[in-house]
């Protein structure tokens, strides 16, 4: 299956207004993350890359996989956040990959981030992203302003707001790939999984090969179990026959 390369290479933001904020919801780590769709490419490229080291010495990289469960739902309507003022999720302005808005929803709550480029009533926008049946809390951006909103599971249950100013973008900005470094990453990672692919052919070969020789060595030590049992009635008889013989010799000898 497809493995996506990090945000930073595979997001783009084509409304520029946005880019700020969309910048704002993704970590270091994360734009440097390499989405993948199964767990077994995910070991592939921390086995070969960060344990063997096949990119060269002090090479590591981030991978990332969830198999797929139920997201939370986001914390407002379309209509609500229209009443509200606000202008979408931040999942309505990225491009990328289809097969990774599943770690932008997973990972990132990309599809429960809100957000408005003029600004929107604080208080009310904590009450609406706090409700407990949209799992009580989530995080809106309001103009340059990020408000992170969550709700006690103890006591009165009181909702709070953790907020910071947003930078502005720099991963995001002026983004520029060096082609020739991203088809030599591309290159060297079609070679592993060819290599992965002919381990995987040769193994089953081998597994092959040894269920043969395991089929062939339970023939041979039935075919010894038989001769050992043979050679065991042999030796009943022969002791049985020397018993008989020794009897007889005794009974003519008293007859004598």
């Amino acid at each position: 299956m497809e493995v996506f390369e990090p945000a930073f290479l595979s997001l783009t933001v084509p409304d520029r207004r946005f880019v700020n904020a969309v910048e704002a919801g993704i970590s270091g780590m994360q734009f440097r993350t390499f989405v993948c769709q199964c767990r077994e490419d995910s070991n592939t490229l921390n086995q070969e890359i960060n344990d063997r080291g096949v990119l060269g010495k002090g090479v590591r990289i981030a991978t990332w996989y969830r198999p797929p469960s139920q997201l939370a739902p986001p914390p407002m309507s379309r209509d609500e956040m229209a009443e509200m003022g606000f202008d979408g999720y931040l999942l309505d302005y990225v491009e990328c990959p289809q097969g990774m808005r599943w770690w932008l929803q997973r990972e990132l709550n990309f599809h429960r981030t809100a957000i408005s480029l003029d600004g929107v009533d604080v208080s009310r926008a904590m009450e609406l992203v706090a409700r407990p049946e949209t799992n009580g809390g989530a995080s809106f951006i309001s103009q340059t302003t990020m408000n992170i909103v969550s709700r006690s599971s103890y006591g009165q249950k009181n909702v709070s707001n953790i907020s910071r100013e947003i930078r502005p973008a720099r991963a995001l900005a002026n983004v520029t790939v060096d082609a020739e470094e991203k088809r030599r990453i591309d290159d060297r990672i079609s070679n592993l999984k060819d290599e992965v692919a002919n381990y995987e052919r040769e193994r089953g070969e081998l597994d092959a090969g040894l269920a043969a020789v395991l089929e062939e060595d339970k023939a041979f030590i039935a075919r010894l179990e038989g001769v050992k049992k043979r050679k065991d009635k042999i030796t009943e008889v022969r002791n049985s026959k020397v018993k008989i013989e020794s009897k007889l010799s005794a009974s003519v000898f008293c007859v004598r």
